[in-house]
């Protein structure tokens, strides 16, 4: 039987020596490296329930999710990635904006306008924006908001152009509500801000309903005639070419509602 071998140990001093020079080479190493400028981001979670909520925003808007589908909330919640409860925190938001409705053991759906929708809406909107052209002719219109208002509408003259109808409807908005804020009317911008949602979407509407019959080249100088009512010093110009401009898009959005009901109906005869 051979011996056995004897494991040879260093001595304790030469291990700690050993584990000196290693910790001094990381040290100097460290050293070298470039100090972290960014911490890591830390995941807030009372903005979730925003996060979601404009998701579910950009996916009504966009048509992903079509008026008077159901939102079932335990197949969405999983598809986003998130609890129940932060969707229902999300949806309640919503509700209070008119973009969906909530039925007593149905469940959530997005808003179907109807015809009465769009005439509440719109009269509300003419009410609003009339008496917003009404004060700003009345006072200077500040020279960065003129010339904020006329680079929209050179961006919508090109957004039709290139048929980017999403880019468009989004200016269309920017425009009514930068023009609102020039008035510095606190309690008008809030009353018109609270419909902010639902123009959007009405707006996505006209939109298409004006691309189907090629109509969104008009869009650019729609706006411009605004502002140059409102340029114009005239309280009555002001606000009778606000009124016109807003029933006119009315007036197309309930044709293509009534057209719309109509293939409808005819599918289901």
């Amino acid at each position: 039987m051979p011996p056995l071998a004897v494991r040879r140990t260093r001595p304790e001093h030469t291990r700690l020596s050993s584990l000196g020079k290693r910790l001094s080479t990381i040290r100097k190493i460290s050293s070298r490296l470039p100090p972290m400028t960014r911490p890591v981001p830390r995941i807030d979670h009372q903005q979730l329930p925003e996060r979601v909520r404009e998701s579910l925003i950009a996916a009504i808007l966009d048509g992903q999710v079509r008026p008077g589908q159901r939102l079932g909330e335990a197949a969405l919640a999983e598809a986003m990635g998130v609890s129940r409860s932060t969707l229902r925190e999300a949806i309640g938001s919503l509700c209070d904006d008119g973009l969906i409705v909530s039925m007593p053991r149905r469940g959530s759906f997005v808003r179907e306008m109807t015809a009465a929708d769009v005439r509440e809406i719109y009269s509300l909107r003419a009410a609003l924006e009339s008496l917003g052209g009404q004060i700003l002719t009345q006072q200077p219109l500040d020279a960065a908001v003129e010339q904020q208002l006329e680079e929209i509408i050179t961006q919508m003259g090109v957004a039709s152009s290139t048929e980017q109808w999403t880019r468009l409807s989004e200016l269309d908005v920017t425009f009514h509500r930068t023009l609102l804020h020039a008035t510095s009317h606190g309690r008008l911008t809030e009353a018109w801000s609270k419909l902010n949602l639902q123009i959007m979407l009405l707006s996505r509407q006209v939109i298409r309903f004006d691309s189907k019959r090629a109509q969104t080249q008009k869009s650019a100088d729609r706006h411009q005639l605004l502002l140059d009512a409102v340029r114009s010093g005239s309280s009555p110009a002001a606000r009778e070419a606000i009124e016109q401009h807003i029933f006119d898009a009315q007036t197309r959005l309930l044709s293509d509602l009534a057209t719309q009901q109509g293939t409808a109906t005819g599918a289901g005869s």
